[in-house]
Formats: structure tokens, sequence, C-alpha cells
């Protein structure tokens, strides 16, 4: 009559080679090693798994969001970087303004504002967010914690004034996307 498979019992599973349970009990310790020893290699891999996603979820993520635009006949030009989804708001950590290419002369100053709607040549200067609102071109700024908050649907907008009629001038800015809720 054969052997039904032993009851399962809080201690370690003993499986039965080749006879009854026990007779070879080298190698039922063998195979109950090799076991525990395969299982602690998974256990291990499976945490140095959760480590990494834990450390690459909580890294920011940094986006690029670029722009250009035109000059016009009085030499102002207004660049937008975004908007921002509905459902997000960007904390903006770096800036560049200047012409398509580093070598480009870009003449002119600069002012940086979010919005929603871009601004408007006749409304005059706009009140800016950053420090070197006024600087002369190309410029750019790195903020370590940030520099200011773009909520949600609005935009980056850069005001370029007294710039060059004609002239292309180009922005970026890096940010990191947070949920607006959070």
């Amino acid at each position: 009559m054969p052997e039904t498979a032993p009851h399962m019992h809080a201690g370690p599973m003993v499986i039965p080679i080749g006879g009854k349970t026990g007779e070879l009990p080298e190698l039922d310790a063998e195979v109950g090693a090799s076991l525990k020893l395969h299982l602690g290699r998974q256990t291990s891999l499976l945490e140095q798994i959760a480590r990494h996603l834990a450390d690459s979820t909580n890294r920011p993520r940094y986006l690029t969001v670029p722009g250009n635009a035109t000059a016009d006949s009085s030499g102002w030009a207004a660049i937008q970087l975004g908007p921002a989804s509905a459902s997000q708001r960007w904390v903006v950590h770096n800036i560049v303004i200047g012409g398509i290419l580093w070598t480009t002369t870009a003449a002119g100053s600069a002012a940086v504002i979010v919005a929603a709607s871009p601004p408007q040549a006749d409304e005059g200067p706009p009140t800016a967010l950053v420090r070197w609102a006024t600087s002369v071109l190309p410029q750019g700024e790195t903020f370590t914690r940030g520099a200011f908050v773009v909520p949600p649907n609005q935009s980056v907008w850069v005001v370029i004034s007294g710039g060059t009629s004609g002239q292309t001038y180009a922005a970026a800015c890096s940010f990191v996307a947070e949920r607006a809720d959070a």
C-alpha cells in the first residue's frame, strides 16, 4: 500500500526519498538545507529589488520644457514654458534664457513670471518672480531648493524686452512635477 503525503505541521517538512520517511536522514537534511539556502537567496534578491525600488521612487525626476519666440519690432517677446497639467504642479529648479545658441549675442533683458495666459507687450513690465529678472542675456540659474512653484494649468513665461527685432530667443526650465493634491 503506497504511503500518503506527510501531514502539514509547524516543523520542517521532510520529503520521503525512495522509501519511508526518515530512511535516509542525511539525504533529507541535505535536501532541506539546499532548499533553505535557495529560499534564502531568493529572499535576499527580493530585498535588493525592494530597496532599489524604494530608492528610485524617492529620487526626484527632473523634466525639462523648452520654448522659443521671435522678438517683434519693438524688441518684445514672450516665451511659454508649459503649462503644468491640471493634476500637477511644477517646482522649478533651473532656468536658462538666451539666443538659439550659447554663442548667439542676445540683446535685451528678461523677466520670468507664472501665469495662465500670456502677458501682453502693452501691459508694461511684468512683476517678475526671479531675482535676476532684468539681467542681460544669455542667463542661467540653478536653484538648490526650487525657485518657485508653477500651479496646475499655469505656465512659466519668459518676457524679453529691449531685444533685437526679428531675433529668436530661447528658454528652458527644469522642474520636478508633483501631484497638485499632495
